[in-house]
């Protein structure tokens, strides 16, 4: 990613600020814009701020999801073979109305998460645990960050898949 930023401003020819927004935006980030002007006479400063690229563009492209939430997650990762401390980072996004069981679905068939099954994780939506039953947007509403449509996923990747019915089978 750091290597298409460094391209995507070399590739504009842009230094300094134009430079750090280009590599932003070939990112797939949005930046505040912040200016500040000094009004005649030294009579104080005015700041302007400005959403870059424009939310209509970017946050809702044809491509991106209208109605849902955009997941950014980090999972322990404590299936056997891990170093440990091992850790699984994603971004992904859902249906708002979608509940735990198909979180853990979509989250496990991520290509980051070859070879794990939903019912290896434990899911937390913004510090909230995630069961199976819950709806998503109902176990964040109350949270700031869902009111913007993205939440932070945490939680742990275990060694068992501990939703089979005749105890707890492990994985490799």
């Amino acid at each position: 990613a750091a290597a298409a930023s460094a391209a995507a401003a070399a590739a504009t020819g842009a230094t300094g600020a134009a430079a750090a927004a280009a590599a932003t935006l070939a990112d797939g980030w949005c930046w505040l814009d912040c200016q500040a002007d000094t009004l005649p006479d030294n009579e104080g400063v005015v700041r302007t701020y400005e959403c870059r690229p424009e939310v209509c563009r970017a946050c809702a492209a044809e491509n991106e999801v209208k109605e849902g939430f955009f997941l950014w997650g980090s999972l322990s990762d404590g299936r056997r073979g891990r170093p440990e401390g091992a850790q699984v980072e994603f971004l992904t996004s859902v249906t708002a109305g979608a509940t735990g069981a198909a979180v853990k679905a979509h989250v496990a068939a991520l290509p980051e998460l070859a070879g794990v099954v939903p019912g290896q994780l434990l899911l937390l939506a913004e510090g909230v645990s995630l069961g199976d039953r819950d709806a998503l947007a109902g176990a964040v509403a109350d949270r700031r960050r869902a009111q913007l449509r993205w939440v932070k996923i945490t939680g742990d990747i275990l060694s068992a898949d501990i939703s089979s019915g005749s105890g707890a089978t492990w994985v490799s």
